[in-house]
């Protein structure tokens, strides 16, 4: 009977424990006793201390992660950059009036009112404006909303294939959030896209960390940057960027059999959008071969040579192949 009422004391002090720091009252539990010491001093300030520790922590990580969303939302074209401001402005404001809230011992009504003020409006405009703006850029956005496209890739530098950067981090891609690789040799739509000149395969390469000119393609590989110029060529032979696209014909989406796809040769990286659909095939194989000019392609992606050999896929008559 003693020892059960001993530990419902003990758990009677630890839950109130809490209630007693943040209501200002002179309480601490000393050891595993559970005894109450009149130390509110020492429990406030550490109480104190901690509260900023986590603003701190919370602050830097908004402005992190800010940061970051602002980067992706310029080089993605996804999002205005005045969207990712007024989220980074009003966090900061709450979070000043929330330290200057904890900081002040002994605020009157009125400072409370304000800094009650200062700390939930910010955030409901912020909230208000993520609302709005997310439903304006969905009907305003050329895709009429968020999308989720896939198109299979392979790129040839004089006759030898360029594996893309393998991602890193806990994103798992490279690129930005609406348009990236997973080092799969795919690209990914995923997203809301305003402008469909975000996803063309010159902004592809662009924001995986790669270059594009009117001469060359640099690409990032995980043995360091693979440089494909015309001027230079292959091995002194003159040399172009043949783009070709495999497009499955009247394509819809849940198609998985009896498909027919055509070859078409394009002439810049600015011509190509992915198709719209997140399977492949029906979705899209890009080839892209730096070498000796030609019309055609042998070469295919994974994803349509194992359709082809289990038959769900075949070349239409009418293709430039």
């Amino acid at each position: 009977m003693n020892n059960t009422l001993e530990k419902f004391r003990y758990f009677k002090v630890l839950l109130s424990a809490p209630n007693e720091i943040l209501g200002g009252r002179e309480t601490f539990l000393n050891n595993a006793q559970g005894e109450v010491y009149k130390q509110g001093s020492v429990v406030q300030l550490r109480a104190s201390s901690l509260v900023h520790r986590v603003i701190i922590f919370i602050a830097l990580g908004v402005f992190i992660s800010g940061a970051f969303a602002h980067e992706d939302a310029q080089r993605a074209g996804v999002l205005a950059w005045f969207f990712w401001d007024v989220i980074l402005v009003g966090s900061f404001v709450s979070g000043v009036f929330v330290i200057l809230a904890v900081s002040m011992k002994k605020p009157s009504k009125l400072q409370k009112k304000v800094f009650f003020l200062g700390i939930v409006v910010p955030l409901i405009l912020v909230s208000g404006y993520l609302v709005v703006g997310t439903l304006f850029m969905n009907v305003t956005s050329e895709t009429g909303g968020p999308v989720h496209w896939h198109a299979d890739f392979e790129i040839y530098n004089c006759g030898s294939p360029v594996d893309i950067i393998d991602p890193s981090g806990l994103s798992n891609r490279v690129g930005t959030s609406v348009f990236h690789v997973h080092g799969d040799n795919r690209m990914h739509v995923e997203g809301v896209v305003v402008n469909i000149s975000d996803v063309t395969l010159r902004e592809f390469f662009e924001v995986i960390g790669g270059r594009v000119d009117d001469y060359s393609l640099l690409l990032p590989t995980s043995n360091g940057i693979v440089t494909m110029d015309t001027r230079i060529g292959c091995d002194g032979t003159p040399a172009v960027f043949n783009i070709f696209v495999l497009r499955v014909q009247d394509a819809r989406a849940g198609m998985t059999t009896n498909m027919q796809y055509t070859l078409t040769r394009i002439d810049s990286f600015d011509e190509y959008v992915p198709a719209p659909f997140a399977y492949v095939p029906p979705g899209d194989c890009v080839i892209v071969e730096f070498g000796a000019q030609t019309n055609t392609t042998d070469a295919l992606c994974d994803s349509y040579e194992r359709a082809i050999e289990r038959g769900d896929v075949v070349e239409a008559e009418s293709s430039g192949g």
